[in-house]
């Protein structure tokens, strides 16, 4: 076990197997394991469970492995399922027959669900599992055959093992959602519904912004299918990145039906105002708990640049003012998801002011745009 926990740190370490967890993912790793980890002692110690394959029907390795892949990634779970069946290698005493239905079952368990977008698909996915652990346990039995055991129980219980493991995932999984901020697919689209309250007062409160955040949506949307990054967290991401608007939302070019107020202000004091919407988004998506990309993408659709329109209104008034006064206060992209939703940004804003617009004007301004950023 000692040997089994220093291997464990540094598979998940940062750099071994892809990006650097937070810890309260490290966390729930650690406590999933330990359950089951205990789980297994405990039943060893029933008479009722006198062979292997009767101990390995308890063992809800293909739950755990549906867990860690919706709420981390397949990667993440596959190596996590390694570390499990180790781990009830050592607690069943060595026993083979628990440890591979533990293996091949929380492979089956990851490999059903790495596609599942709605949570009415972790019901198909508890049908099939339900289907393939059966099969799991008759290759066991004949590779290694036990006469104790009664073949047809077991079939019947490992098909109650893989539909029960799924069904457990729809109920846990809410609650890990929730209390983990974890940005998984079924959250994330119910993120995107557009009757949401806070959507239905964007498009009271600032109509302009919601029209502009929609466009950026899809744009960015179709952007990362293109590149291979997940379309629905720039989707959701570029809904919410400018939430901030609608406190001051008059004071935003495409709300502004009545003239401009930045014409009655210091370029200095205009700025601030703009400068402000991406602090505020970005508490205000906290409050309303928005997964950890969304708020990320919040708080750097637009990095550190300077807000260059005001700043050179400033410059004429004054050669010495200093660009940090208009530089807005967030972090350049750190994923490709945000660093698209940047883009789509700053192209449908700017498109707009294109007068007489052609399809090559359009690549060329898009080109500069980007080439800019």
């Amino acid at each position: 076990m000692l040997v089994l926990a220093i291997a464990a740190f540094f598979v998940f370490s940062a750099g071994t197997s892809g990006p650097s967890y937070e810890f309260k993912f490290l966390v729930f790793m650690v406590v999933l394991f330990c359950i089951i980890y205990l789980a297994v002692l405990a039943v060893m110690r029933l008479e009722a469970f006198d062979t292997p394959l009767k101990i390995a029907l308890l063992m809800p390795a293909a739950m755990a492995a549906m867990l860690v892949t919706v709420l981390l990634n397949q990667q993440t779970a596959i190596l996590f399922v390694v570390m499990l069946s180790l781990g009830i290698l050592c607690a069943s005493n060595f026993m083979l027959a628990p440890t591979l239905f533990a293996f091949f079952s929380g492979i089956a368990g990851v490999s059903v669900i790495r596609n599942m977008r709605k949570r009415f698909d972790l019901v198909k996915s508890a049908c099939i599992l339900a289907l393939i652990n059966p099969l799991i346990i008759i290759v066991i039995s004949v590779a290694l055959p036990d006469p104790v055991n009664d073949l047809s129980f077991l079939i019947a219980m490992a098909s109650v093992n893989g539909f029960m493991g799924g069904i457990l995932v729809i109920g846990f999984l809410p609650i890990l959602e929730t209390a983990l901020n974890t940005s998984t697919s079924f959250r994330l689209m119910e993120f995107s519904d557009l009757n949401s309250p806070i959507m239905k007062k964007m498009l009271l409160t600032a109509s302009g912004t919601y029209n502009h955040s929609i466009m950026v949506a899809t744009l960015a949307e179709s952007a990362c299918r293109e590149i291979g990054a997940d379309p629905l967290v720039a989707r959701v991401g570029a809904y919410y990145h400018d939430i901030g608007k609608m406190e001051q939302s008059e004071y935003f070019v495409e709300n502004q039906v009545d003239g401009n107020k930045h014409l009655a202000l210091n370029p200095r004091l205009s700025a601030t105002v703009i400068r402000s919407h991406v602090k505020q988004g970005v508490e205000k998506a906290i409050q309303m708990r928005l997964p950890r990309q969304v708020v990320d993408i919040i708080a750097e659709h637009h990095g550190n640049s300077v807000i260059s329109y005001f700043y050179n209104e400033a410059k004429k008034l004054d050669e010495t003012v200093d660009p940090e006064n208009f530089t807005y206060p967030g972090n350049p992209p750190r994923s490709k998801e945000s660093a698209v939703v940047m883009l789509a940004d700053v192209v449908e804003a700017a498109c707009r002011t294109l007068e007489k617009p052609s399809v090559p004007r359009l690549e060329k301004f898009i080109t500069e745009l980007v080439n800019k950023k």
